[in-house]
């Protein structure tokens, strides 16, 4: 007798694992499925959100740009009557003005390194460049071949 209720026992006890895991399961899958609807719900208000923040974000811009041309149309007219004003003074100071005498003293000199692309363009190596100009052989050659790696 007690071999039968052992049995049962353990019978009952495997009938009611079954039930308890199947209901864990059923448990998850609630939770699983509120989480996902909680989700879905938190992504739509961010995206509510955002689609408000971009509308304002777009009428500012507008508002923006119609400012915009509002001032550049004061500038150019501005800046016409500037003009009119200047050509009109111009006009007056044009009379008045004499011509500078240009000093003939003015010479420009060429820099080292001009003349050394000068004479090397002339065909002169570059001991003589260097006997030429009272400069170092390594420093011709440097200039010249800077001057073919800019050039290249």
């Amino acid at each position: 007798m007690t071999a039968f209720l052992f049995t049962i026992s353990f019978l009952l006890h495997i009938i009611a694992f079954v039930a308890i895991a199947l209901l864990l399961k059923q448990l998850s899958q609630l939770k699983q499925h509120n989480h996902s609807e909680n989700v879905i719900e938190l992504l739509e208000t961010y995206l509510q959100e955002i689609k408000e923040e971009n509308r304002i974000l777009q009428e500012s811009v507008i508002n923006n740009s119609l400012q915009d041309k509002n001032r550049t149309s004061k500038m150019s007219e501005q800046a016409a009557t500037v003009k009119e004003n200047r050509y009109m003074n111009t006009d007056e100071k044009n009379e008045n003005y004499l011509v500078p005498e240009i000093a003939a003293d003015d010479t420009t000199e060429m820099s080292l390194q001009a003349k050394i692309l000068q004479l090397h363009a002339q065909g002169i190596s570059d001991e003589q460049i260097a006997k030429k100009l009272g400069c170092g052989k390594t420093e011709t050659e440097l200039v010249i071949k800077l001057h073919n790696k800019n050039n290249e």
